[in-house]
Order: C-alpha cells, then structure tokens, then sequence
C-alpha cells in the first residue's frame, strides 16, 4: 500500500469512527470508537505531515456537521483561514448543540491564546 492509499484508509477510519461514535447510544462503545478514531489521526499527521492533512482538510466541506467541526477543530493552526470560517459558521448559529458550544470554546480558546494543537509535539 503507498502512502496516498495508506492515508486514505486513516481518515475513512476516522470518518467511520467519529460516525459510529456520534450514534452511538453506549458510552463504553461511544469511547472505544473514539479512541479508534484517535489513532488513526495520531498515525496520519506525524507518518504523513502536510498530505495527511490536507486530505483531513477535504472534511472540512463533509455532509456530517459533526465531522466539520470536529476536524475544523484539530485543523485550526494548521488550515486556519478554512478551520476558522466553519467553527465561525457553527458559533454564529443560535443552537447550543455540541458542535455549536464546541466551536465557541474551541475559538474562545484561540482567541485567549490556550488554544492547544491536537498533534503531541
């Protein structure tokens, strides 16, 4: 498998995972998708750098508002002016879903400066 294969099993594991977790009515299992689809992001960007990112950047614009902001989350510092225009569009709306009230934290974070990246470095 080359690397452009290899990094698009990541992220549709990831999509798959996150998916999996959101309708997930057991919290055991809502967390053991979760941490499946931390570890294929925790292989993606340091294996891959910027390819694995900009193929997580493509679900910026993803069908599940769930998987844009989340990925809108982790891509803030690395795809900012993409990242920040669709957490900007979730913390516009009057919801107070969790998409919405975590893109409000996740920008009240950037904008104190706490904000931390997703990536161990």
């Amino acid at each position: 498998m080359d690397g452009t294969e290899r990094i698009q099993e990541l992220v549709d594991d990831y999509v798959a995972n996150l998916l999996e977790r959101e309708s997930c009515d057991d919290p055991d299992d809502a967390n053991d998708f979760d941490t499946a689809a931390l570890d294929a992001l925790d292989e993606l960007y340091p294996r891959y750098g910027d390819a694995g990112l900009d193929r997580l950047a493509t679900l910026l614009s993803h069908q599940d508002p769930a998987v844009r902001c989340e990925v809108a989350c982790i891509l803030l510092r690395d795809r900012h002016e993409k990242a920040k225009a669709v957490l900007e569009d979730f913390a516009s709306r009057p919801e107070t879903g969790l998409n919405c009230a975590g893109a409000r934290a996740t920008l009240g974070r950037w904008d104190a400066g706490n904000w931390k990246p997703f990536w161990k470095e």
